[in-house]
């Protein structure tokens, strides 16, 4: 029988057991839904049922708190508002229609004709507090009509002051007219009279006097006592009403006593008026209660004398108290009914539990037989499915492996496709190869950009210490070979590493003219590679061998690159110098001409015969001093000396303009060349630059010249990435430091001759050119103007080099520094630049 019918019958066989399945599935569940309907249609009534009792037991117990609320809501506005229910007689049957008081029976009767509550001691006990209420809502109206009555006989005491006031006030003017009639009357008695001429008697007017000063201080005194009197009326703070009383009134009382005990007058009205006045304010009801010790204030409150709490207030506190006492009781008895009802909603419960218990049991019984059934068919279908999966997960691993081949194919050829650097590309397909292949020690030895070699190798190789040189060997040397594959097998290789385990790995070269490729992976759980490895790793390197190619073809370019910077560069700078030399040529003549004129004029001049004459005069006289006092020529000198300074005088202006036109046009030659240098420095051309390189080239140039001076030139150059340099710039700048290093050496004359070239990194974006000689030196107090323009300590400088390569640097966004420790110590300069590795920019 072949597989294929083999896993047909397979299937059938499958086919079948589900069918069973489903079967006995239906049957179970037939099975269960015939007990288990009836069983939760029981249940299901007698939990609708208690639960609709339940939600009308809630409902009226609800409505019995929402009702006692309002019910103290109603007692309260009685209690804190007394007087405003004066119908006392009719407030029995208006409690009766009242809404919350019917709602409130109303919900007490539901209650009550609940058969669970029929005949209970809760019930009875609420139908007692609901009889109570009615009669706490008389007491209630009964207390509250008499607070009322009491508060119309604090109005009634109020009145009974102000009358009095009134009548003060009233006495008050009758005295004022009266003493005013009684002294008129007493002044016309004793007025004087036309006729008789006769005199006011002094003690009449006096008696007069006197009696009207009584009549004065008794009605201050009134006044003083309307006033407070007022005052009291006004007051509501029982503090100044005490003030007033304990003070001022009994003094003003004093005070009017006094005058009265003074008064000759009618005595005994006024005292009445005192007396009366004194018992409206002091008497039983009146402002100042004697008897009770209390005092009524101008809002009609009382308060005691002591000043504590308002009277009608305390009352009014104790009677809500007894109100709320009352209606609190209802609380415990709900509290019994709802616990009594849930005691009988649960036993009516656990019946309906009691049957679903069963139902439950049936429901069990059948899924256990069920389950049996199940899992005898269950096993015979996973057999059979896991069979199945083993064949797909066969097939899976199968499929899985081509997809990691393919993925790793393709992650090689993207990085080979890549612009970053060829060790970033070689590490990475070393690094991923060994990951697919499971050769976890992986080296790779190849040529970078720049022709160097270098060697990468994962943390597995470096952690078990495998050597480097002898696996290079292994490779090879058939360079007419550009792609190999090879196994290893280390125990018939004798350049293997000295490692523990069998082992055995994949040597992979890759050749392509100067630029290859060597990388080994080893493992010590692999007997020896399968072919089918092989050929992934073939695949991997010729995919890998197009990034030789694109190295070759990157260096070709370089070097055309260079070599066309470089002709672009002369071409300009011939075409410059062109510019240059025919405007400053054009300078130049006008130069030359004049210095002819200056030549001719000094061949010419007149000093000549200054010189002459003075000859003649020694040769005639013997001295100057002798002719000027005795040769009968002597009177000719003075006019031939005045003819002498005024060609003399031409001579030497026209001397001077041509000097300061000779010095317009050197000027001007010097304008022309700051404007050239100005210009070349404008553009900073940044390109790949090989440093060391470009240093090393620099010195071969000035070789011939350190040979012959016997200079001898040390260089310390570590390893560097390509730099993104202006090349030129900094060729120009080394060539001026190499050179001046070389002059300075000679200048000395010293037994040492030698010059120290290094290159070091000093932050993670600097760079610096270190130029040191063992020549002559800088004088400390020249350190700091040695880079100033036309500064120069040689006989034959010219003081523009070191100035012209501090500002190339600065330019570069570096800077030139010198080091001396005087004359005969040497020099040390620093060139430092940008570190800006290209691969850096790669990776970005």
């Amino acid at each position: 029988m072949t597989d294929g019918e083999k896993n047909k019958g397979k299937r059938a066989d499958a086919r079948h057991l589900v069918w069973l399945l489903t079967w006995v599935g239906l049957v179970a569940g037939a099975v269960v839904f015939c007990v288990t309907a009836p069983t939760l249609q029981y249940i299901r009534y007698h939990y609708e049922a208690s639960a609709a009792q339940r939600s009308r037991i809630d409902q009226a117990i609800a409505e019995i708190q929402q009702n006692l609320v309002d019910g103290r809501r109603d007692f309260a506005e009685i209690i804190l508002a007394p007087g405003s229910h004066d119908a006392y007689d009719s407030e029995f049957s208006a409690i009766q229609d009242a809404h919350w008081y019917k709602n409130l029976r109303k919900a007490v009767v539901d209650v009550r004709q609940d058969p669970n509550f029929q005949n209970t001691s809760d019930v009875v006990r609420l139908s007692q507090l609901l009889q109570q209420i009615p009669e706490t809502y008389l007491d209630t109206l009964a207390w509250s009509v008499a607070v009322a009555a009491a508060e119309s006989e604090k109005v009634a005491a109020q009145k009974k002051t102000q009358q009095t006031l009134h009548r003060i006030r009233a006495f008050f003017a009758e005295m004022e007219g009266k003493r005013r009639l009684d002294l008129a009357l007493q002044l016309k008695r004793h007025a004087p009279k036309a006729s008789g001429r006769s005199t006011v008697a002094h003690d009449d007017l006096v008696e007069s006097f006197r009696v009207a000063a009584e009549y004065e201080a008794i009605a201050n005194e009134l006044m003083q006592l309307a006033i407070l009197c007022e005052k009291l009326a006004a007051e509501h703070d029982v503090d100044q009403l005490v003030s007033l009383k304990d003070n001022e009134l009994k003094a003003t009382f004093s005070r009017l006593e006094h005058a009265l005990e003074r008064f000759s007058g009618d005595r005994e009205a006024v005292r009445e008026l005192t007396q009366e006045l004194e018992s409206s304010l002091f008497g039983e009801g009146c402002v100042f209660d004697d008897v009770h010790q209390t005092i009524q204030i101008g809002d009609g409150g009382v308060y005691y004398w002591q000043r504590e709490e308002l009277l009608g207030m305390r009352e009014q506190s104790q009677r809500l108290r007894q109100v709320e006492e009352k209606f609190d009781a209802f609380r415990p008895v709900l509290s019994d009914l709802e616990i009594h009802f849930a005691r009988v909603d649960a036993e009516e419960r656990r019946g309906a539990d009691l049957a679903g218990m069963l139902a439950w049991t049936i429901m069990i019984v059948t899924g256990i037989v069920c389950v049996c059934l199940f899992v005898i068919l269950a096993r015979r279908i996973a057999g059979i499915i896991t069979q199945q999966i083993e064949d797909v997960q066969r097939n899976s691993s199968e499929l899985e492996r081509k997809n990691a081949e393919v993925r790793l194919l393709q992650d090689v050829a993207e990085a080979a496709n890549k612009t970053a650097s060829l060790a970033e590309t070689v590490e990475f397909v070393m690094r991923r190869f060994a990951q697919h292949s499971g050769f976890p020690f992986a080296l790779a030895t190849f040529t970078d950009e720049r022709g160097a070699r270098q060697v990468v190798a994962t943390e597995a190789w470096l952690e078990a210490g495998l050597s480097m040189d002898p696996i290079v060997a292994s490779c090879g040397g058939d360079r007419s070979v550009n792609v190999a594959v090879r196994p290893l097998s280390f125990e018939q290789d004798d350049l293997a590493p000295q490692c523990n385990g069998p082992k055995s790995g994949v040597a992979i070269m890759m050749r392509q003219d100067m630029f290859f490729i060597y990388c080994h992976f080893i493992s010590t759980d692999v007997d020896s590679p399968a072919e089918e490895l092989l050929r992934l790793a073939e695949q991997v390197a010729h995919r890998l061998s197009q990034t030789l190619e694109r190295a070759q073809a990157n260096s070709r370019l370089k070097d055309l690159n260079s070599k066309l910077i470089d002709s672009a560069r002369h071409a300009g700078m011939a075409e410059v110098a062109t510019g240059v030399l025919h405007n400053v040529g054009n300078a130049l003549n006008s130069v030359n001409t004049s210095l002819s004129f200056l030549q001719e004029c000094t061949a010419q001049s007149s000093y000549v015969d200054l010189g002459r004459t003075l000859e003649l005069v020694v040769k005639q006289s013997g001295s100057l001093e002798e002719f000027m006092l005795s040769h009968p020529k002597r009177q000719l000198i003075q006019p031939m000396l005045a003819e002498l300074e005024e060609r003399l005088r031409g001579e030497n202006e026209k001397q001077l303009a041509e000097v300061e036109d000779l010095r317009r046009h050197i000027d001007h030659i010097k304008k022309i060349v700051a404007v050239q240098q100005s210009l070349a420095r404008v553009q900073c051309i940044l390109e790949p630059t090989d440093l060391v390189d470009a240093l090393t080239k620099a010195i071969e140039w000035q070789a011939e010249g350190l040979l012959h001076h016997h200079v001898d030139v040390e260089a310390d150059f570590p390893d560097l990435p390509l730099l993104k340099l202006d090349k030129h710039r900094v060729l120009e700048i080394f060539g001026n430091l190499l050179k001046n290093a070389m002059e300075s050496i000679v200048e000395a004359k010293g037994t040492q001759r030698r010059v120290t070239i290094g290159v070091r990194q000093l932050a993670a974006e600097k760079i610096a050119i270190e130029v040191r000689d063992t020549g002559l030196g800088v004088k400390p107090e020249n350190l700091n103007s040695i880079f100033s323009y036309g500064f120069t300590t040689k006989s034959n400088g010219h003081g523009f080099g070191l100035h012209s390569a501090s500002l190339s640097a600065k330019q570069m966004g570096g800077k030139l520094e010198i080091e001396s420790d005087g004359l005969g110590m040497g020099a040390l300069f620093r060139l430092t630049l940008p570190y800006s590795p290209v691969m850096e920019d790669a990776l970005a």
